[in-house]
């Protein structure tokens, strides 16, 4: 046996698995709603190479801590289902490292996995980080501010990257960020977000029903408008700005635009400011 087949164990009330050496794939949802499975013990000279997107559930379950061995190279998304509290890797993994229970590849340049049950109200992605995996932040409802790296430039993954991390309030953009892709799906307590400038390109950003706010850049020039959806936007430009940028009509935009005005404005229509103490406040 080389493999563990999609759903191969699907529902089965086992609390330990053992993965055997000949083994080098588990396919995605193979262990799908084991809701009893507490332990997955790999054999010793494991061969296994790739674990795929869900292999161990999505929903539910008791598994809360796993040890990758040194041969696995891929860990798909949510590989570990919506349970797991920390994931460690074999000291002599050439491929994934675990820093303080998140998964990240060898080099510390790409995040695979941060656990959905990791407590902590904070968190900081290393600096090193460049590319994040589609539902690196699955779930996790301890989070309430999450911190991108300063030099990141372009955020982008297969599919949203936090999806349904409903306690999350805070994003902090890099500092230097040109695109952001695919970032949310959910989050329902994240309420307003605040686009650096220099962001060129918004795309597919965020799958949501519940308003949010958004402060976008005057330095936009292309934007799915899918992105705003019903929700309310502080522009940093003016009208003949915003009409200029190229909207990618996934959807119709259907919500409110304030256009900035540092002084009280004489023609009617939306417009906003920074008040004394930096908040915005709109004209009326």
């Amino acid at each position: 046996v080389v493999g563990v087949d999609v759903l191969g164990f699907k529902n089965a009330e086992m609390e330990s698995v053992t993965i055997t050496s000949s083994m080098t794939i588990i396919y995605e949802r193979a262990f799908s709603n084991c809701m009893n499975l507490r332990e997955v013990i790999f054999e010793e000279e494991s061969n296994l190479k790739t674990i795929e997107s869900y292999a161990f559930g999505w929903n539910g379950g008791v598994l809360e801590t796993i040890t990758l061995p040194k041969s696995v190279e891929v860990v798909g998304a949510t590989a570990f289902g919506d349970q797991i509290k920390s994931v460690f890797v074999d000291e002599e993994n050439p491929f994934l490292r675990s820093v303080d229970g998140v998964l990240y590849s060898k080099d510390k340049t790409r995040l695979i996995l941060y656990p959905s049950q990791k407590e902590g109200e904070e968190y900081v992605i290393l600096n090193t980080v460049k590319t994040i995996q589609g539902d690196a932040f699955f779930k996790n409802n301890f989070l309430k501010k999450i911190v991108f790296p300063k030099d990141m430039e372009v955020i982008d993954a297969e599919f949203h990257i936090i999806y349904s991390c409903d306690s999350l309030e805070k994003i902090v953009f890099p500092e230097n960020l040109k695109q952001v892709r695919r970032l949310l799906s959910g989050c329902e307590n994240l309420k307003w977000l605040e686009i650096p400038n220099g962001v060129e390109k918004i795309e597919v950003f965020r799958a949501t029903e519940s308003e949010v706010f958004y402060v976008i850049p005057d330095s936009v020039t292309n934007m799915d408008s899918s992105a705003l959806e019903t929700c309310t936007v502080y522009y940093k430009g003016s009208k003949e700005e915003w009409n200029k940028i190229e909207f990618v009509a996934l959807s119709t935009f259907e919500g409110t635009v304030y256009f900035y005005s540092e002084d009280e404005p004489k023609e009617e229509g939306n417009f906003w400011h920074y008040n004394s103490a930096g908040g915005i406040e709109i004209w009326e």
